[in-house]
C-alpha cells in the first residue's frame, strides 16, 4: 500500500439517496479496532498467563473545524441513529484547495465500513480560536474492508454481508 497523508483520511455517513456525505472537514480522525483477551489459566500453568481471543469491536472518532456536505446537526444525527448509521473511514480523491465543488469522494486505496452508533458529541471552542466537533461512533457488528465509492447506502448490503 502507498502511503497514505492524514489529510487524506476522511469519515463518510451512507446517505438515504444513496450518497457518501463527509461528516466533517476533519483536523483529524482515527479508527480502532479491538480484540478482547480472555484468560484461560488454570493452577496447572504454573505462574504463567494464558489467554484466548475473544469478540472484536471498532469505534471511529473524528474532529473537525466545520460540518461538511450538510451535516450540520450532529447532535440530530445522534438521537435519530437509533439503527445506526453507514459509516465509511476512507481515503479521498485529491483535493488541493479545500472542499471540492462537488463535495470530498472516497477513491478506493483505503476504505473499511460498517454499521455504527453515534456515541459521544464534543463540541469546543477556546477564546480565540475556532469551535471544534467530536463525533465518536461505536461500530455494532462487523467492520468491512473494500472499495466504496459516489454510490454507496444501506440499501446496497444486505444482511449476510455483516454476519459475523
Amino acid at each position: 500500500m502507498d502511503k497514505i497523508e492524514g489529510k487524506d483520511l476522511m469519515v463518510f455517513l451512507g446517505g438515504s439517496d444513496g450518497s457518501l456525505r463527509a461528516v466533517a472537514v476533519s483536523t483529524s480522525c482515527t479508527l480502532q479496532v479491538e480484540r478482547e483477551l480472555q484468560e484461560v489459566a488454570w493452577p496447572g500453568d504454573g505462574r504463567w498467563r494464558r489467554y484466548r481471543t475473544g469478540r472484536r469491536g471498532w469505534e471511529v472518532t473524528v474532529d473537525g473545524l466545520v460540518a461538511a456536505d450538510g451535516v450540520d446537526d450532529p447532535l440530530g444525527l445522534m438521537e435519530g441513529s437509533d439503527g445506526g448509521v453507514l459509516l465509511a473511514f476512507s481515503t479521498v480523491a485529491p483535493h488541493p484547495g479545500g472542499e471540492p465543488a462537488l463535495g470530498f469522494t472516497p477513491d478506493g486505496r483505503l476504505s473499511r465500513y460498517g454499521y455504527a452508533l453515534v456515541s459521544a458529541l464534543s463540541e469546543a471552542g477556546e477564546d480565540g480560536q475556532l469551535m471544534t466537533r467530536s463525533l465518536t461512533f461505536q461500530g455494532t457488528g462487523p467492520l468491512m474492508t473494500g472499495e466504496v465509492d459516489g454510490d454507496f447506502a444501506a440499501a446496497d448490503f444486505s444482511a449476510a454481508d455483516f454476519d459475523t
